[in-house]
């Protein structure tokens, strides 16, 4: 390996290299992903509080933090939270002292109400094979005693949670303390301790062999959750009476007591309340909304004389009169699944699970649009000036930006996309394809050889229409009115994008594939884009956006780039905390993603795409590239391979083309380089590392383009 430094000038051969670098000395504000403050919502599976402090568990996004009841929220930042780990439990105790799952660190504490966090769970179970904690259903602080349950057993801390010794086999799910009794739903049923846990009785007679999934006391009463029933016990647990019975697919998913009244939520039924000690139950669902026509409710807290409802994708409801109204309470927690994206001048439309919001400051703010779409979600969105659609149960659409919406039409079809093409638009829905020329009034099926499949996306090449579909490609070559069969049998196609003459169809874990002939040839282009642990197949492939000839790919595994029509492709996910991608679109100059459960963020254009000096290049060589470190303070190391002998210069410009540094020049062979770039006085920002042949006069994009950055 031959190896330079600026202070030498030896340089490359005849092929062509472009690393795309940022350099960061001092901390800049462009240089990465940056997560916009919306849509709000998410999938919350844990609450805690003490006082006015509130603490939610999400799905895969970490934890959340309140010091007012759950008005506003703030994301947890802390290394020891790992948001794409899991779910993690969380539960608190009294005394400002915070304790929190992570299944990859374990048991954590924090003892100033969750601004700092260490790992205590010396002593509890992990996985053989990941190394991950086995995650705890059942928490309790007893006295200066923890308890903690998980499916290998019953666990106590003595010294705060430093350490931990396992006291039973029984899979301890929730506890209660009544007196000097500390109760357990475990896999025997009820069990009930006199010792702190150190020995533990069954306490069933009534619940018929059943085993609890959670456990609440109020009062001297204790009440139990059987799957979709409710059982009660005013003696202690000696017997048990059932006082609710569920519908045999429900599933009561947490339990709480605040004040007199008792708390159930449920998959599908919502909230249940009791005021009279369990005697009878009514539901309290008003203002909670919908999923798939349910209220589905996962996880229950108490905030003074607040009860907040964690919900299935749609963020935290907060009741303070008894779940007589429930109102959303979700600023700050932007942890929504967003499905969709599109853009009309400054105004960006989201599709998430709670429904569409729109943002008209890039991202700054989102306001929620109010569809009565009976809890379905939303696959969908569309701008089409004057006019926008979401696709739902049925479509919507708004005639005045997003302030008001009206059914569009399909009302009885799940609409998975839409399109306008010319003067007509498509719909893609669970019983095919409709075609509507008059905005959405009037609809027709265009489904003569769809049968059982489902369409994913439109786009248009030239005169013909092509249409994703889950076994293969569809096309039409007269506006939409009849569709043929075309290619890719086989992959379950996801999306597509043309540029020019140029097809690019995602599928699902088959990568990327390409099309130079309206579909009826295809090759494989995935160069770049890497295999998932399994190392057989490629991340599910959701989302395309172009400008002019660089098209940006959205899947599984994040953002990737490509500038010279998908010979290769090049990772573009600085500081993206989460890298599913759902949906892609550009506008004013920066690309947005919408993440599973994270929001959506912005990166701006000139970050990840050359310069138009960089990029009007020929066909690339084929050159693997790397920089590191990555990102760096003031110096980089770039490695490559050259694939030939030959003269060459190496120099560096800035995102407007312009001449920074020139490294080398001169003769070079074949096979493996590095070369190092001292930048201690240039500006933050991000470059390109250029590689020319003088002989030729050619510029070629190289295999890679490595982005690299300050932290």
């Amino acid at each position: 390996m031959t190896t330079f430094s600026n202070s030498h000038h030896r340089v490359p051969l005849s092929f062509g290299l472009i690393l795309a670098i940022t350099l960061a000395i001092i901390p800049s504000a462009h240089a990465q992903w940056v997560k916009t403050n919306g849509p709000t919502g998410g999938i919350i599976e844990a609450i805690g509080a003490f006082g006015s402090n509130v603490f939610l568990g999400t799905y895969d996004d970490g934890l959340f933090r309140s010091t007012d009841s759950g008005v506003t929220w703030v994301q947890v930042e802390s290394s020891l939270i790992s948001p794409n780990e899991g779910a993690a439990v969380f539960r608190v105790s009294q005394d400002s002292i915070v304790f929190a799952f992570d299944s990859r660190n374990g048991l954590l504490r924090s003892l100033d109400g969750g601004k700092s966090w260490m790992p205590i769970g010396s002593g509890l179970p992990k996985f053989t094979l990941s190394g991950n904690y086995y995650p705890l259903v059942g928490f309790s602080v007893l006295g200066s005693n923890l308890l903690a349950g998980c499916v290998k057993g019953i666990f106590r801390s003595t010294d705060s949670g430093t350490t931990w010794v396992k006291l039973s086999t029984l899979i301890g799910r929730s506890f209660v303390i009544l007196g000097s009794a500390l109760y357990s739903a475990s896999d025997s049923g009820v069990s009930v301790s006199m010792d702190s846990g150190a020995t533990w009785n069954t306490a069933n007679a009534g619940l018929g062999g059943k085993r609890p999934s959670h456990l609440v006391g109020s009062g001297s009463t204790l009440f139990a959750a059987v799957g979709a029933d409710i059982f009660r016990s005013e003696d202690k647990g000696v017997t048990w009476d059932s006082v609710f019975g569920g519908p045999q697919n429900e599933t009561i998913e947490d339990m709480v007591v605040a004040g007199t009244s008792v708390y159930a939520s449920a998959s599908y039924a919502g909230i249940l309340r009791s005021s009279d000690s369990g005697t009878t139950w009514i539901t309290a669902n008003s203002g909670l909304p919908y999923t798939y026509g349910y209220h589905s409710v996962l996880s229950l807290g108490v905030s003074g004389t607040k009860v907040l409802a964690g919900t299935s994708g749609q963020g935290v409801f907060v009741t303070a009169n008894f779940g007589s109204t429930w109102l959303p309470s979700n600023t700050g927690l932007t942890n929504s699944i967003v499905r969709a994206l599109t853009a009309s001048g400054s105004t960006l439309l989201a599709g998430t699970d709670a429904g569409v919001s729109i943002s008209r400051d890039n991202g700054m703010n989102w306001s929620d649009a109010r569809i009565d779409s009976g809890g379905f979600l939303m696959y969908c969105v569309l701008a089409k000036e004057p006019d926008m659609f979401a696709g739902t149960k049925g479509l919507f659409r708004s005639t005045d930006s997003g302030a008001t919406w009206m059914s569009a039409g399909l009302t009885n079809e799940l609409v998975y996309s839409v399109a306008s093409i010319g003067g007509y638009l498509l719909a893609s829905t669970d019983s095919g394809i409709f075609r509507s020329t008059d905005s959405g009034m009037d609809w027709t099926s265009m489904n003569a050889v769809l049968d059982s499949n489902t369409i994913g996306s439109f786009v248009v090449s030239g005169t013909n229409v092509f249409a994703s579909a889950t076994y293969g490609i569809f096309l039409s070559r007269d506006s939409g009115r009849s569709w043929n069969f075309v290619s890719l049998l086989g992959p379950s196609v996801t999306t597509l994008i043309a540029d020019g003459t140029n097809l690019f169809a995602g599928t699902y874990n088959k990568g990327i594939y390409l099309s130079k002939d309206s579909g009826t040839n295809w090759v494989d282009s995935n160069n770049g884009i890497p295999l998932l642990s399994t190392g057989t197949s490629f991340p599910s492939i959701n989302a395309f956006a172009r400008i002019d000839s660089d098209i940006f790919v959205g899947t599984d595994s994040g953002v990737f780039l490509s500038t010279n029509d998908g010979v290769n492709w090049t990772g573009v996910n600085e500081s993206l905390a989460n890298i599913t991608i759902f949906s892609l679109v550009i506008n004013n100059g920066s690309l947005y993603a919408g993440t599973i459960n994270n929001g959506v963020w912005r990166r701006p254009l000139s970050e990840m795409i050359p310069p138009a000096a960089v990029k009007d290049a020929p066909s690339p060589a084929q050159v693997s590239a790397q920089a590191y470190p990555n990102p760096f303070p003031t110096t980089t190391t770039f490695e490559f391979t050259a694939p030939e002998s030959g003269f060459a210069r190496v120099w560096v410009v800035n995102v407007l083309g312009q001449p920074i540094a020139q490294l080398f020049e001169g003769e070079l062979g074949a096979g493996e380089h590095s070369f190092a770039w001292d930048a201690t006085n240039v500006p933050a920002g991000t470059y390109f590392c250029l590689i020319q042949t003088p002989a030729s006069g050619r510029q070629e994009r190289g295999r890679q383009v490595v982005s690299v950055r300050h932290e």
